[in-house]
């Protein structure tokens, strides 16, 4: 179902995807550094920060976002296809400090879970703090993605693909954060499931190719800012979460689960004449097990 190597054309564009909630809060923050800080600085905050810290905290996130963002935007435009999904350890020129960036987009999500989701009262949050933290999660597991393919240590691959499967798989639980209890609880009868196979790593890659596809028809049916009745600054600021989670989801649907999921436990299971029946040569359990 899946190709061994899947167009570049496809993991472009989820990588661009990816990192455009970056791009798009750097610039709403470069917009209205005061009102930033203003908020940040909020006697109601459990995390009350003076006016120099939130200055450069503001300052650091807009760097970070706006930077690294548009550097991995090009690393996804410049770099050959084949070496999109592929430890990057040894690039030289542009792409050697494209694994820095992503650290740095991380390091900046990580942040803003502690700082906005727990650091802000329930009453902040439009959604509620825990869809807060789980839609933040969510676009951390698809940035700790990049960087799991990107390495070289099977080991460090193997941990960061787990986690993002995680993360990712936790987004599931409130895809649908809506009024209607009836709506809610026919969703989570698919979802619940597609997101408990995602986070054990069963049928990785179709699962996050239904979760994607799931996700995008919601985010367009709900999240249409575009439409001058519908728009609203915070249905812009879920659109592009959404978009990047979409882009996670994706570059799972192609990379795979990693080593510790299920679909390798099976995989590596299989006797080799069984693998061999099913149309691949017997050779092929390893490479089953690599990518799935």
């Amino acid at each position: 179902m899946f190709p061994a190597h899947p167009p570049a054309i496809a993991v472009r564009i989820a990588t661009i995807a990816l990192v455009l909630t970056f791009i798009d809060d750097g610039l709403r923050e470069l917009k209205d550094v005061g009102a930033q800080c203003g908020y940040l600085e909020g006697r109601s905050n459990n995390i009350v920060m003076p006016h120099w810290a939130a200055l450069l905290y503001v300052l650091a996130s807009l760097t970070i976002q706006l930077g690294a963002g548009f550097y991995v935007i090009v690393y996804a435009i410049l770099t050959p296809g084949g070496r999109l999904l592929l430890p990057h350890n040894n690039d030289s020129g542009l792409l050697r400090h494209v694994r820095t960036a992503l650290w740095l987009l991380a390091a900046f999500v990580l942040s803003s879970v502690i700082i906005y989701g727990l650091g802000q009262p329930a009453s902040q949050h439009a959604q509620g703090r825990l869809v807060f933290i789980l839609r933040n999660l969510g676009i951390l597991g698809g940035v700790l993605l990049l960087l799991g393919v990107g390495t070289a240590s099977s080991r460090l691959h193997a941990l960061l693909l787990l986690l993002a499967r995680a993360m990712l798989a936790g987004h599931g639980l409130e895809l649908a954060p809506v009024n209607s209890l009836a709506l809610l609880s026919v969703v989570d009868v698919v979802v619940i499931p597609l997101a408990l196979a995602l986070l054990f790593g069963l049928h990785t890659r179709a699962v996050a190719l239904v979760l994607a596809v799931l996700l995008a028809c919601f985010d367009m049916s709900i999240n249409h800012f575009w439409s001058g009745f519908r728009y609203n600054d915070n249905i812009r600021y879920y659109f592009y979460e959404d978009l990047s989670i979409i882009g996670g989801l994706l570059l799972l649907a192609t990379a795979g689960g990693g080593e510790l999921s299920l679909d390798t436990c099976r995989s590596k299971e299989l006797p080799l004449g069984v693998i061999g029946r099913r149309g691949g040569a017997p050779e092929t359990q390893s490479l089953l097990a690599d990518t799935d």
